[in-house]
């Protein structure tokens, strides 16, 4: 599992998905923004996506392993 947190997210937000990452030991990143999140899985505006196949997660994190916050 990994988590995708929007750049243009509120720091409350932010804040809130990035311990709640840290706590549980899931990788996070920052990209994008709201409306790019939210079109990527046929919604509207997202904060956050978490992405719970692992073979995708790890695909994200080959091709951008520079987005991500922390390796864990």
């Amino acid at each position: 599992m990994c988590v995708i947190i929007a750049g243009d997210a509120s720091e409350g937000s932010k804040k809130m998905y990035s311990d709640k990452c840290r706590y549980y030991g899931v990788p996070f990143m920052y990209y994008s923004d709201r409306q790019t999140l939210g079109h990527a899985v046929g919604k509207d505006l997202r904060s956050a996506l978490a992405v719970e196949d692992e073979g995708l997660c790890q695909a994200i994190r080959k091709t951008a392993p520079e987005l991500f916050e922390e390796e864990l």
